[in-house]
């Protein structure tokens, strides 16, 4: 995933990848949200972003964006919306773990 952040010009020119950008692409392709559920159910880690559908959410038809264990969290009933929500959360986290790793 940082080889492709780092390729795309993320790394360089975040603002450029906007949550509102991200929806624009999701609503016109919603088969890709499934893909980024499967990446947030497939991450192993202590702490980091993670997606819920509403079926894996204990809020009544809301998707869920959430940072784990202790932290912000943001519901909608949009998948496309919250989708976009949680990439940008999850492409943020990894380009400031990628600097630091580089400072």
């Amino acid at each position: 995933m940082m080889t492709l952040l780092e390729t795309s010009g993320y790394v360089q020119s975040p603002d450029v990848i906007t949550e509102e950008l991200l929806e624009r692409v999701l609503v016109s392709h919603p088969e890709w949200i499934d893909s980024w559920v499967t990446w947030s159910c497939d991450k192993r880690t202590a702490a980091g972003w993670y997606l819920l559908t509403p079926k894996e959410s204990s809020i009544d038809g809301s998707w869920v964006v959430g940072y784990y264990p202790d932290g912000d969290w943001y519901s909608s009933p949009e998948a496309a919306r919250s989708c976009a929500i949680f990439i940008k959360r999850e492409i943020e986290a990894l380009r400031a773990s990628s600097k630091t790793k580089h400072q």
